[in-house]
């Protein structure tokens, strides 16, 4: 007898090709990150964008017995990642970890997890083989998971069995309780970009700009054993120069806009820094995304020491702006259109200035010293210690121009050279010989 309905359903192999397709190896270790941090800051009320406007530590004022740590180890036989955020409890592992798309519901703190997929698709992306041991205060799980086998069972059986906590080879090594996920039988494409080095340092990078504000906060992040450092860069302020510091609100996401000048000796071509709930999503960015080459000019080396900061915080993960992989934004996002018309109001000045300012010293038409000269006299001012008050970008010359300027030109080079031999000096430089003729003809015919 024929079937009365037609089937729709979704296969395993289709689910996973689609929600890695669009995700990286680095982005893949940083969803696993982002789930142990998004524990801690759950557990603990962590709220690392406060250090954009202070000097925020969170471990002090807790008095935790250990700092909160993310350690990272990878080879290309396995990927460890380890926590003492907190742990996972069971009835957590029992009805959220493990379903596809099911965040939670009730956030009401300023997490991470977005879109309820992350550490799924991470493992999905990494390897086949998937051991999680886990800690609470009150109670320890485990999970031996092999996905071929899992995908072997069919569409009929998507649970994921426990495991007993002896099974697991995992040794855990903190006091505060927390999780730890080992990795085995890596992809072929992780086992080989986990043997580069420049994937390495790629890798080391994104981790110190990405958790930039968690680690100035007091979060230790290792890979390999090495702790990384924070590297945001500051911004330069004078009597002439300061930045701008505003808060805006759309409904439920508080925005955070810091905007200003890099140091001179910063060599690093800037842009828009974007977070959302402290997670960097965007770094230096200098295209469409923030605005540049529409509402504001094409992005051009000259616009350099441009320095921008914009942070998105809500308790209702789902209003921020972030893409579903969290590096870059959602471009048409309700929120995001609210700040970036702001960002383009708070770049304008700056770019005014940076333009007039160029390093051009043969040009009448704009004042005869560049950045560099304007730049000379201030000081470094830490981003996160620039947001304390509203503040607004001004450019407050003492002199437009200097009392001196440049004069130069080309002349025929045996001429100059006669000139030397007349003055008593054939080494002589080219400029002195340009100085003592005009000083000649300022006597002559001045004098």
């Amino acid at each position: 007898m024929a079937s009365e309905v037609a089937q729709a359903y979704v296969t395993k192999s289709f689910l996973i090709d689609i929600i890695t397709r669009d995700i990286g190896i680095t982005e893949a270790i940083l969803e696993l990150v982002d789930n142990s941090l998004d524990r801690a800051v759950e557990l603990f009320e962590i709220d690392v964008t406060k250090s954009l406007v202070e000097d925020y530590q969170f471990n002090a004022k807790l008095k935790l017995s250990e700092p909160i740590t993310v350690n990272i180890r990878l080879s290309k036989n396995d990927f460890v990642i380890e926590d003492n955020c907190g742990g996972i409890s069971r009835e957590d592992l029992e009805n959220e970890v493990f379903i596809f798309g099911n965040p939670k519901e009730d956030t009401n703190y300023n997490g991470l997890s977005a879109f309820g997929i992350g550490m799924k698709r991470a493992f999905f992306k990494l390897g086949k083989k998937v051991e999680l041991y886990t800690t609470t205060e009150d109670e320890e799980s485990a999970v031996i998971w092999d996905i071929n086998e899992w995908l072997e069972l069919g569409e009929e059986n998507w649970n994921i069995p426990f495991s007993n906590v002896d099974d697991v080879s995992l040794e855990y090594e903190h006091e505060l309780p927390g999780t730890i996920i080992k990795l085995e039988e890596l992809n072929e494409s992780v086992k080989s970009r986990f043997e580069q080095v420049e994937f390495i340092n790629a890798l080391k990078s994104r981790l110190k700009i990405g958790y930039a504000l968690f680690i100035k906060s007091g979060v230790k992040i290792l890979l390999n054993g090495e702790e990384l450092t924070h590297n945001l860069p500051g911004f330069f302020t004078s009597e002439e120069i300061g930045y701008t510091s505003k808060k805006i609100k759309h409904k439920d996401v508080e925005i955070q806009l810091l905007a200003g000048i890099s140091p001179v000796e910063d060599r690093t071509p800037r842009g828009w820094y974007v977070f959302c709930n402290g997670r960097m999503v965007l770094e230096a960015d200098k295209t469409t995304e923030t605005g540049w080459g529409t509402a504001l000019p094409q992005f051009h080396p000259k616009f350099n020491h441009f320095l921008g900061f914009a942070s998105f915080k809500s308790k209702n993960v789902k209003s921020l702006p972030w893409s579903s992989t969290k590096w870059g934004v959602e471009r048409d996002s309700p929120v995001y259109l609210v700040a970036l018309e702001e960002m383009h109001l708070q770049t304008t000045p700056i770019t005014n200035v940076l333009d007039r300012w160029k390093d051009s010293k043969d040009d009448d038409d704009i004042p005869t010293i560049g950045l560099k000269e304007l730049l000379r006299d201030g000081k470094v001012v830490s981003v996160f210690a620039s947001a304390k008050a509203e503040a607004t970008f001004e450019y407050k010359p003492k002199k437009e121009r200097p009392d001196t300027i440049r004069i130069s030109f080309i002349k025929d080079r045996s001429l100059v050279e006669s000139v030397k031999e007349a003055l008593g000096n054939p080494k002589m430089k080219n400029s002195t010989v340009g100085e003592l003729v005009f000083d000649y003809y300022v006597e002559s015919e001045l004098g």
